[in-house]
């Protein structure tokens, strides 16, 4: 009895190393051996049990006794989706029920490592899920984007409202990958009868985040965990909805901020046309220095002397030719005038 306390003791331990966390081969492959070896000791515990019940019923065959009781120990986990898997702190079932729950987690193992072995026996499907966690998760992708998109308009610099217009186009058109990929998350998910392909689905939803199978139920269906939180598949479908309002939203906060950049920048260039015109009626005279205002005031000087001289020997001229006319006149009536 004493051993079968002890590995009683340690099943909440056991217990937990029965899920698999959906990562690259090497990892799988690793998973694949801690399930086998907890399904190897929850048999051990099965054998034991048994052998505490022959035990009991040939010491006490003539007396009708009460199963043993024991108590499941904590697991630290009290999510009610996966308390059926684990039970809680104050859980006391019997040595009979405890039988059960062994089979039902032996059986989970079995399901893990077909799964296990379905992704790693698929080229395709194993290089998606290997790209799928170097990428953000879908909620940390559309957080990123929510605080780029906390832009300061530059209401006074064309150039830089120009640049920061570009910016929330390229924002916006990872919004719409963003949502085309959480349509594709959203119908994977919904509408797809394999468990491979949900999986695809559920591993583009969290990325780089990653994530575990915990637990499957009829009651809550496959249960996940990432980064701590158990969700289901309802509650990711649930958060898809909730992510297609917010990118909606963001894509409408783009818009505004580019319009609003785009009338600043109306605002802006007729200002500096009205600047432009004003500029070309300016005559703009040029800078000379002394010494070539010296040389200018020289040389018009030196023009205009040659100008006067030159209009002074020409007239000189022009008197002597009139002077010369007139006595060549006063000749000619001399020598007509009759005696």
């Amino acid at each position: 009895m004493a051993n079968l306390e002890i590995l009683v003791s340690e099943l909440p331990a056991l217990i937990q190393s029965l899920k698999l966390t959906i990562g690259d081969s090497n990892q799988i492959m690793e998973q694949i051996i801690l399930i086998n070896n907890a399904q190897e000791q929850l048999r051990n515990i099965k054998k034991l049990i048994a052998q505490e019940f022959k035990f009991e019923n040939i010491k006490c065959s003539a007396i009708a006794t009460l199963p043993r009781i024991v108590t499941v120990a904590s697991v630290g986990l009290v999510d009610p989706a996966i308390a059926e898997k684990f039970g809680n702190s104050k859980t006391k079932i019997s040595l009979t029920e405890l039988q059960s729950k062994i089979d039902i987690w032996i059986e989970w193992g079995y399901f893990l490592q077909a799964i296990a072995a379905d992704i790693l026996s698929d080229l395709q499907l194993a290089n998606q899920i290997n790209s799928d966690i170097n990428h953000l998760s879908l909620r940390a992708q559309s957080q990123r984007i929510a605080e780029s998109l906390k832009i300061n308009l530059d209401f006074g610099n064309s150039n830089i409202l120009q640049r920061q217009i570009q910016t929330i186009s390229n924002f916006q058109n990872e919004l719409l990958q963003l949502r085309k990929k959480l349509n594709y998350i959203f119908n994977t998910i919904k509408n797809s009868h394999s468990l491979l392909n949900i999986l695809l689905g559920v591993s583009a939803f969290y990325g780089k985040s990653g994530f575990t199978l915990e637990w499957l139920d009829d009651d809550h269906e496959l249960i996940i965990s990432s980064e701590g939180k158990f969700q289901e598949l309802t509650d990711i479908l649930n958060d898809c909805d909730f992510f297609q309002e917010q990118i909606a939203a963001l894509i409408i906060q783009g818009d505004t901020l580019r319009e609003q950049a785009e009338q600043a920048i109306k605002r802006i260039e007729p200002e500096s046309s009205k600047e432009a015109i004003i500029s070309q009626h300016v005559v703009i005279v040029p800078k000379f220095s002394t010494q070539t205002i010296v040389r200018s005031a020289l040389i018009i000087a030196s023009s205009l002397l040659i100008l006067g001289f030159g209009g002074w020997k020409i007239k000189e001229q022009n008197l002597s030719l009139t002077q010369e006319e007139s006595a060549i006149a006063f000749c000619f009536c001399f020598s007509v005038t009759p005696s």
